[in-house]
């Protein structure tokens, strides 16, 4: 799908031979935006392996079910902490200023909570029915031990937004479109954070047309930050909650 929307993107893109003449800070392009991923993914990944040597003496942690936990969680700490400095860094080494380009204002931060309590809601239900037998994957985090690992993964991992959206829907809007930025951002960040895959997809979208509709990363930013809490707190307040974790 990602693959697909960048060739049908670049399919409509209109040959120029004219120089386009670019006056004030200068935008960052698809390329820095994949550039920030990749060295995100790659400190991410090296940290967990380090945890991992030290902590059990497996560079595999992340692949070892009883161990993998905490290490999963460290993993996304550091990718969505990186993924929000480096974001931050490019935009201000273009010229930009960073608190207006990535955050933004809103004048309807109760639209990004609301937004939230759906995505909470969805979340839930899916992991009580499970459609197609759970084929489709668990929740990326096991919050069945709340470590401080895991509770700090998901305070931070909201983080991420600042890349997925704030930064990665503009350059995708100015070189394709609206659509295609959109479905970009979406599968990238279900990608990035794995399962339950089809369940992100569509969160993605959701939060990709709140970026690119309202002009701003605080929205999205609020919307993530209410369900990862509100996860924590189901899950440390409800049985019930909880028990959709064994």
């Amino acid at each position: 799908m990602l693959v697909g929307a960048h060739l049908v993107g670049g399919s409509r893109i209109s040959s120029s031979s004219a120089l386009e003449v670019i006056e004030g800070p200068r935008t960052w392009s698809v390329g820095n935006v994949y550039g920030v991923l990749a060295l995100s993914l790659l400190l991410a990944l090296a940290v967990a392996v380090v945890y991992g040597v030290a902590r059990f003496d497996n560079p595999l942690v992340l692949f070892t079910p009883v161990q993998a936990t905490d290490a999963l969680a460290l993993f996304f700490i550091t990718l969505s902490v990186m993924l929000a400095l480096l974001s931050w860094h490019r935009v201000q080494s273009n010229g930009f200023d960073p608190m207006d380009t990535l955050i933004g204002t809103s004048t309807k931060p109760l639209l990004g909570i609301g937004w939230g309590v759906l995505m909470l809601a969805a979340l839930i239900a899916y992991l009580y029915y499970r459609p197609l037998d759970g084929v489709l994957g668990d929740f990326y985090l096991n919050l069945l031990q709340l470590t401080p690992y895991v509770v700090a993964a998901m305070i931070l991992i909201p983080l991420s937004e600042l890349f997925f959206r704030a930064m990665l829907v503009p350059p995708l809007v100015r070189r394709y479109d609206g659509r295609i930025a959109v479905v970009v951002s979406a599968t990238l960040y279900a990608i990035v954070f794995g399962t339950p895959v089809a369940l992100l997809l569509v969160f993605g979208v959701v939060l990709a047309n709140l970026t690119r509709r309202n002009k701003n990363g605080i929205e999205p930013l609020l919307a993530q930050l209410t369900m990862h809490v509100g996860l924590i707190i189901a899950v440390a307040v409800s049985p019930f909650v909880r028990s959709l974790f064994f």
